[in-house]
């Protein structure tokens, strides 16, 4: 992380790179753990952060800069050129999971919380990630509007999976109608709220996490527990 003006930046693109990526967060190191930036980094890209409150007010008005198009990389529609394609290797059975249905059975748990739940092919390390549908308000009036009202809602937003990661393998082998499985989910979603800056009330997944916790070290439950 460094300071650059956007002609440095310029100056360091990619020779086939057409826009300016750039990324709004609350602070720098919160918003360099985003999920949107896996795939850039991946990609050898350079990700402008854009941190200062007044930043989301000079997005609104700030598209391009000389011949350049400004894009955020939270946004779904962002494209990227593609990164050089990893050796072919096989996958364990633990990892082969049925998008499908894994899809489905997150939408069950989370109606009425998401717009929708799909497969993202831009994550790398992280479960998941939160974009906003297409024809909604863009993230930088989104974060001005909350800036300057407190009572503004955030609209629902797409939940994207990545079904390879270990969480989501591995959550197969949990009864869908279980407890645990329900609460996995629910904090996969709030996690992904958590770094976008958007959970309402982070102290209420404390007892959420502190059942994840005993359920991985088998503590046995009373009868409210799990």
């Amino acid at each position: 992380q460094k300071l650059a003006s956007l002609d440095d930046y310029v100056i360091a693109m990619k020779p086939d790179q057409k826009k300016i990526y750039y990324i709004v967060g609350d602070d720098n190191r919160s918003v360099i753990k985003s999920p949107h930036l896996e795939i850039f980094r991946k990609s050898g890209l350079d990700v402008i952060l854009m941190t200062d409150p007044i930043d989301s007010f000079i997005l609104l008005r700030l598209s391009k800069y000389k011949d350049f198009e400004l894009a955020n990389v939270a946004s779904e529609s962002v494209d990227i050129p593609p990164s050089p394609a990893p050796a072919e290797t096989p996958q364990p059975a633990e990892s082969q999971v049925d998008s499908q249905q894994l899809v489905a059975r997150i939408k069950a748990v989370l109606a009425g919380k998401v717009a929708d739940v799909r497969v993202s092919e831009r994550l790398v390390e992280s479960p998941a990630r939160l974009v906003d549908p297409t024809g909604s308000a863009n993230p930088e009036f989104q974060r001005v509007y909350r800036m300057i009202n407190r009572e503004y809602e955030i609209p629902p937003k797409i939940l994207e999976i990545n079904p390879s990661h270990p969480i989501f393998t591995r959550l197969t082998s949990v009864p869908e109608d279980s407890d645990l499985s329900t609460m996995i989910i629910e904090q996969i979603f709030e996690d992904a709220l958590l770094i976008e800056g958007l959970h309402p009330d982070p102290a209420s997944m404390i007892q959420r996490i502190q059942k994840l916790m005993e359920s991985a070290l088998q503590i046995p439950q009373d009868k409210s527990g799990l």
